[in-house]
């Protein structure tokens, strides 16, 4: 019996037949020389068609030479040199009974992350507030360019041995841009009215369907709701849908939320989020709907399909994670999926490539994209500590054939993000712990809690991963006060503060900008507290991906928190608190109940030195060598445990 039978039942989609109704959707792995694919970008597509999705989805591809970066990270189908790779690409995807659509686009007015030696453009001059500078506005001569330009590049993926194309018209990019009465202020033909509006797209579509073949599949990625006051909203949306079914040139709809900077939803966001648009829109059209946006679950996934609510389902962060999703949901093996915990952290940043917090692999196929080897012999292997650097050296090391025990001081297993899971809005990060967990356990790893490992409990292994985590720094607060001092650390293993509520409390962040000082601000203000949150830094959260700092300071600001840039704890006197401006060395007088200061951590790493002597090979990972992040400790531990 086929689990999800619903998710895993066939479809057609054009003159598509796909073997399931799984979409990897569109994403990029900026892994481009010049704009064309390297060999790293086809193992890594070739590792995603293999996990079993029907379909996936290209991203990252522009069409038209004003739309490129410095960098060339993306991919630039109107490029006849792409062709080859393209081909490549296909290839490998093909091999392994999937489908592949390219997502073509222009980013008009948007800037991703890097400059251009080109001007933005956009269907009317209206600076984005994501960008440096304000857009050059479209003369008809330009339209007619680009229009052919995404003709072009449909073409040159069709001659590549792709199944279809997707054009961009969500996330405010230049299709988007066109369609939107937030961004289009034209007054000729492609400006106006909605039937204006929808000219450039409509005309694209045409001129791609005249420089392809007639079995060339075509989608179109709408925003449902752009969620922004003057942009598109739902009742738009039904209309572009509407006038598209018109047509009949359309093939699939793929429904989402939001632009440019707030579309690529953190674990702040329900799951799931779009699904209601995407049946809204699926019962007023005869066009198949694709819906994605926080769907990691394939029991969600078979919901959504089983519902009505889409004919198809997508991800893309759910496949960074792990690609083998579909094959695993199918199989009854849904326990064993590497969970997306939604962080941002590694998938938004580009640095240089696309990689991911929970899984080492990705981004890092041609190094550690082969399956783990068995070791011969098999070795005694004992790890010390149990967050996630000690759980995925277990894991790994288990993999390998070793038979490996663990001993982790407290209770419970997860170390510090079971800390910062607790705090709002963030419980979603333990899913990776409980993942991490349940996996060392069915593979048989002997597990020791509250067991402070000494040299005594690791004599007779054959080697040592030290995984012993960091510990906060004390705080250092110069003068005499009465008003309770304590770290960031120890706010976030304290109870809720409602003891305090009403008071006045500050939180100082030594200016690393990251989730900790920020995590407790929001704690302490949604249990009553008047909280003023100070940094020494030019700005609130700049470690924090972008599309999540934004939600953040809109809870922040909507409990009240108030906020100080380039200031610093300077000193206390009784409950007074003093504050000094690093530029001016002004300092100002606050009172206040409690005060809350981001120490920084420092690495644990007593057992490692202890352990010196002992002539067993030892290795330390994670926060024991140097304190950082969830990626980190992953990263570094899985390194290590497929070497021993």
């Amino acid at each position: 019996m086929v689990n999800y039978p619903h998710l895993f039942s066939p479809f057609k989609l054009g003159s598509l037949s796909l073997k399931n109704r799984v979409v990897a959707t569109a994403h990029a792995t900026a892994k481009m020389i010049d704009g064309i694919p390297t060999d790293e970008d086809l193992a890594y597509w070739e590792k995603l068609a293999r996990g079993g999705a029907g379909l996936l989805i290209t991203g990252g591809t522009v069409v038209h030479p004003s739309s490129i970066l410095r960098r060339r990270m993306l991919s630039e189908a109107y490029l006849e040199e792409t062709v080859p790779k393209y081909r490549q690409r296909a290839e490998v995807i093909h091999a392994h009974g999937a489908k592949v659509i390219g997502q073509i686009l222009h980013l008009g007015r948007e800037m991703i992350g890097g400059e251009s030696d080109h001007p933005l453009r956009a269907p009317s001059s209206i600076k984005s507030p994501r960008a440096q500078y304000r857009p050059v506005e479209l003369t008809h001569e330009d339209i007619a360019e680009i229009i052919d330009a995404f003709a072009i590049s449909a073409s040159n993926l069709n001659k590549a041995g792709y199944d279809g194309v997707e054009i961009h018209a969500a996330h405010g990019y230049l299709v988007a841009q066109f369609l939107s009465p937030a961004t289009n202020y034209r007054t000729d033909k492609y400006g106006g009215s909605l039937k204006g509006r929808m000219k450039f797209l409509l005309e694209i579509i045409e001129a791609i369907r005249q420089s392809t073949n007639p079995e060339f599949v075509l989608g179109i990625r709408l925003s449902a709701d752009e969620e922004i006051s003057d942009g598109l909203h739902l009742s738009d949306t039904l209309e572009i849908v509407n006038k598209l079914g018109e047509l009949s040139h359309v093939d699939y709809l793929n429904i989402t939320l939001g632009i440019r900077g707030a579309y690529v939803k953190d674990l702040t966001t329900p799951q799931g989020i779009a699904v209601e648009a995407a049946g809204a829109i699926r019962i007023s059209t005869n066009i198949p709907v694709l819906v994605s946006q926080r769907i990691k679950s394939p029991m969600m996934a078979e919901e959504i399909v089983a519902g009505g609510y889409a004919d198809l389902v997508g991800s893309a962060r759910a496949f960074i994670a792990d690609p083998e999703w579909p094959n695993k949901a199918k199989i009854g093996r849904s326990a064993e999926i590497i969970p997306c915990i939604g962080c941002n952290q590694e998938c938004r940043t580009f640095d240089p490539y696309l990689y991911c917090t929970v899984n080492p692999v990705t981004g890092r196929e041609g190094e550690l994209g082969k399956d783990i080897q068995l070791s011969h012999p098999s070795k005694r292997i004992a790890i010390v500590g149990g967050g996630p650097a000690g759980l995925e050296a277990a894991r790994v090391a288990a993999l390998r054939g070793h038979s490996v025990v663990l001993f982790e001081k407290e209770t419970s297993l997860g170390g510090q993000v079971r800390i910062a899971s607790k705090e709002p809005h963030r419980g979603e990060l333990l899913e990776i712990i409980n993942y991490l967990e349940a996996e060392v356990r069915r593979l048989g790893v002997t597990i020791h809690l509250s067991q402070l490992a000494n040299a005594k409990d690791l004599t007779g292994f054959d080697s040592i991963i030290i995984a012993t985590g960091a510990v906060p720094a004390s705080p250092r607060v110069s003068g005499n006060t009465t008003t309770k001092v304590i770290s960031v650390f120890e706010a976030l293993k304290g109870n809720d503060f409602s003891d305090f509520a009403g008071e006045n409390a500050i939180v100082f962040d030594d200016g690393s900008g990251f989730w900790p000082a920020l995590n407790v601000a929001e704690r302490l203000a949604t249990n009553g507290l008047h909280v003023t949150y100070v940094t020494q830094s030019s700005g609130i959260g700049a470690s924090i991906p972008h599309e999540s700092i934004q939600p953040l300071l809109k809870r922040l600001g909507a409990a009240g928190v108030n906020f100080m840039i380039f200031h610093q704890l300077a000193g206390v006197d009784d409950q007074v608190i003093k504050v000094r401006n690093i530029l001016t060395r002004q300092e100002s007088d606050f009172k206040a109940d409690l005060v809350v200061i981001e120490t920084g951590r420092v690495q644990e790493n007593t057992l490692a030195k202890e352990l010196n002597g002992l002539g067993i090979p030892m290795y330390s990972v994670g926060d024991s060598v140097s304190p950082r992040r969830i990626n980190n400790a992953i990263l570094e531990a899985h390194r290590i445990a497929r070497t021993i």
